[in-house]
């Protein structure tokens, strides 16, 4: 009897173990490169260099030749610039400078000073004056190109250095840089350095991007350099007369953008007299394998997980492997899995999703859900099987039945996740890992208003802006363009 209990008890034992055994985490091993989101962040702004083109035509803004009832629109554009720059940064990290003959800093509020006509002369002959009544203390204008030690030099040379190109220049050395300006450079043959300029600097990897804002008001002044001579040309005296300013504006493309479109939104113009571009593509990174939660849609007839089969990611993280039991004759039912989003990534893709995706609308009321079906392409699609005892490792396989496809993207702006849906086919016996990239798939909505607020060199049309798309255009051509990542799907299926 007693030799009885004992191989009862031991045939319990050995079936204990046996069913330990069975659970015991399967472990496959796999390394995974990840997009790091580190670069995401901008630097922090410090100083704000406030650029006044001061040079003669600029004037013609203020329309005090002639009555006008339409709202001027650059006074204002100057009113704001002055309000929010004073709320955004402290006096002593903003550092003021007039455009003219030169770059020429000054300790006064430019802004200000430029809402009086007597403010569109050159800066040397103003210093010049002040030196011939008052020649103790600093000088008020400083250039900033060629310093203020030859006193000789003042008041002489004129309108000829390209203070355009020198002003975005000096600009950089400012963490935010706003220029307002008509975009006419000093002498017609200068342009070719501002293009030049604009094209240099949206080539540069500082992290910094350009803006614009134009604005079209009343305009009664003297044009330069109009026509095919260069010919200074009288405008809108004895009419209604429109002309385009702007604000240029250089730095960490969150607050370019926010800054931009403030002053958009505060001066509220019509669209037609009023435009904003950030020329910016920025990349985002994506989420990935550490973002995972779980399949959504548990069926133990064709998709399981005992929680005991897992892969080792890196060394470090882990991820779940499912059991896949349907078919391999045919694409399954759609397969769903989620991913949470970081926070550091949920501002940016709010506003992604609600730009170019579909809100998903709730069948009730017909309100929004917060759940937006993504518009998206699958790049680097790929299947790897595990190889076991051959190498250990994921190898892509050449068998041309298996694939997968991605059938949907929905964004849940609410609970805050991702989730992706897969339909696999053909797979065969063993652990497959499914890889692929979810690109952010949109038609930018055209609007090339340069192209009708601008025109070629030599024109006489002073209602548009000579050369502005060649100044665009360069922008655009040394902007990187860049993915918007959505997802770098990694899953894992195992086949019995």
């Amino acid at each position: 009897m007693l030799r009885k209990i004992f191989v009862v008890t031991g045939l319990i034992g050995l079936l204990l173990l046996a069913s330990c055994e069975s659970r015991k985490e399967v472990v496959c091993r796999d390394t995974i490169e990840t997009a790091s989101r580190a670069e995401q962040f901008s630097p922090q702004t410090r100083t704000v260099g406030v650029y006044m083109d001061t040079t003669p035509s600029m004037e013609g803004f203020l329309c005090t030749r002639r009555a006008v009832s339409t709202t001027n629109y650059y006074k204002n554009c100057l009113d704001e610039l002055r309000n929010m720059i004073a709320r955004s940064y402290a006096l002593e990290d903003t550092h003021f400078y007039r455009v003219d003959t030169s770059v020429w800093k000054t300790n006064e509020d430019v802004l200000s000073k430029a809402l009086d006509s007597g403010y569109y002369d050159s800066s040397e002959l103003l210093e010049a004056r002040r030196r011939g009544h008052d020649d103790s203390g600093e000088p008020r204008y400083i250039d900033v190109l060629n310093g203020t030690g030859d006193t000789d030099r003042l008041g002489k040379t004129g309108y000829s250095t390209a203070c355009l190109t020198a002003a975005l220049e000096e600009g950089q050395k400012e963490d935010f840089f706003i220029l307002v300006t008509d975009l006419y450079e000093n002498k017609s043959e200068n342009a070719r350095e501002l293009i030049g300029k604009f094209g240099e600097l949206s080539g540069q990897d500082d992290g910094k991007v350009f803006g614009f804002l134009a604005i079209r008001t009343p305009f009664a002044g003297e044009v330069y350099d109009q026509g095919p001579d260069d010919r200074k040309t009288e405008y809108g005296i004895d009419e209604d007369a429109m002309r385009p300013f702007y604000v240029v504006v250089r730095g960490y493309p969150d607050e370019v953008s926010e800054f931009c479109y403030s002053i958009q939104e505060r001066l509220a113009i019509s669209d037609e007299n009023c435009v904003c571009s950030i020329f910016d593509q920025s990349s985002f990174p994506g989420l990935n394998y550490q973002d995972f939660i779980t399949c959504n849609n548990f069926d133990r007839k064709w998709i399981w997980s005992s929680g005991y089969k897992k892969v080792e990611i890196n060394g470090t993280d882990e991820m779940m492997i499912f059991d896949y039991r349907g078919k391999s004759g045919a694409f399954s039912e759609e397969l769903l899995f989620s991913y949470r989003v970081p926070d550091e990534l949920q501002e940016e893709l709010s506003k992604a999703a609600k730009r170019f995706g579909d809100l998903e609308l709730a069948s009730d009321d017909g309100t929004g859900t917060g759940r937006y079906h993504m518009p998206s392409s699958s790049k680097e699609m790929n299947l790897a099987l595990w190889s076991g005892s051959d190498t250990m490792t994921f190898q892509s396989t050449d068998d041309k039945n298996a694939t997968f496809v991605v059938s949907s993207l929905l964004y849940d702006e609410t609970q805050g996740t991702m989730r992706v849906g897969l339909k696999v086919k053909g797979l065969t016996r063993g652990t497959w890992r499914l890889q692929w990239k979810n690109v952010l798939e949109y038609q930018e909505e055209k609007n090339d208003w340069w192209l009708a607020w601008g025109s070629g060199s030599g024109s006489t049309d002073c209602s548009k802006t000579q050369r502005l798309g060649d100044y665009i255009g360069a922008i655009q051509e040394h902007t990187g363009q860049k993915e918007f990542c959505l997802l770098h799907g990694t899953i894992y299926l195992y086949v019995a």
